[in-house]
């Protein structure tokens, strides 16, 4: 189990301070330290709350191209349809190759139990992700926050400029 305040300062060790996104249930301990670290006066980081996936993806990417730092972005994997345009358009390799950090709770996922309108959708999630060129790092209730920084996982996709998806199982994030 990783606790919210230990991977975010991971994602801010690694120079990544720019956050939107349409909060989720299963990372909503993630989405409030986010929100409320950026509200502490001095704080690293700068939240831009969103209506829609579409937008927090587009922030991210006017983000990188005024900084060349990658933004991040959270949301339920429900909202992977919302990303496919301005990720399509814009930050593909086809395109102009912006590297993005997903946050993204999975719902659905295969094998757990959930509600039925989240079956369809935990079941193509994975195949989504790929198709817009994300590296996944599936992070379940066993996972820890030392596996994660040992990986380097985080630090190789943003050296090699490459889109990373944190895909969070349920119970996988402590206070």
């Amino acid at each position: 189990m990783i606790k919210s305040n230990s991977f975010l300062d991971h994602l801010v060790e690694n120079n990544l301070t720019f956050y939107s996104g349409v909060p989720d249930s299963l990372t909503s301990k993630i989405c409030m330290h986010i929100e409320e670290t950026a509200r502490v006066k001095d704080s690293p980081i700068i939240f831009l709350p969103a209506a829609h996936e579409g937008i927090a993806v587009a922030f991210a990417i006017g983000r990188y191209l005024a900084t060349r730092v990658p933004g991040v972005v959270f949301m339920q994997n429900a909202g992977i349809g919302n990303i496919y345009n301005p990720i399509a358009s814009l930050a593909s390799k086809e395109a102009f190759d912006i590297p993005l950090v997903l946050i993204v709770g999975w719902r659905g996922e295969p094998g757990k139990k959930d509600e039925p309108q989240h079956q369809l959708q935990g079941k193509l999630t994975q195949g989504h992700l790929k198709d817009l060129g994300f590296v996944i790092e599936h992070i379940n209730p066993r996972s820890s926050i030392s596996s994660i920084k040992n990986s380097k996982i985080l630090e190789n996709s943003i050296k090699n400029r490459e889109k990373i998806v944190f895909l969070f199982s349920g119970g996988s994030i402590d206070e």
